[in-house]
């Protein structure tokens, strides 16, 4: 956690596989970049959005850049832009004193048989 005084920011890391040929990130991006909740010790509830991890050659121009150029597909954006399609940073605004985290992830694909929601202990 990047702690700012009264507010923070946390970060959480994870990769996302598609079996897809040829590899759409799209729908994922578009059902899950609000699915995730982060749930602190004392029960505050915030919520994040998830966005493929820039790579180390990513900078604001190219950002920039990309975003202001129509892309033909969102993994032409996320090239464009830096970014690595199969992995994602779920980013929280929290409170400075936040600890003992719970993440949920809601199933925003869900499919018959499978849980609507996750939730994971998180460590720090």
């Amino acid at each position: 956690m990047i702690n700012l005084g009264v507010r923070g920011v946390l970060m959480v890391h994870f990769e996302v596989h598609s079996l897809a040929r040829p590899r759409d990130f799209g729908p994922f991006f578009k059902a899950y970049r609000k699915a995730f909740t982060l749930i602190d010790g004392n029960g505050r509830e915030f919520e994040g959005v998830a966005l493929p991890e820039p790579t180390g050659r990513a900078d604001w121009r190219s950002l920039a850049d990309a975003l202001l150029k129509p892309s033909k597909s969102f993994d032409e954006m996320v090239e464009r832009m830096g970014m690595n399609p199969e992995r994602w940073e779920a980013v929280f605004r929290v409170a400075g004193d936040t600890n003992h985290c719970k993440l949920r992830v809601e199933n925003e694909m869900r499919l018959p048989g499978q849980a609507g929601a996750v939730v994971v202990d998180l460590r720090w």
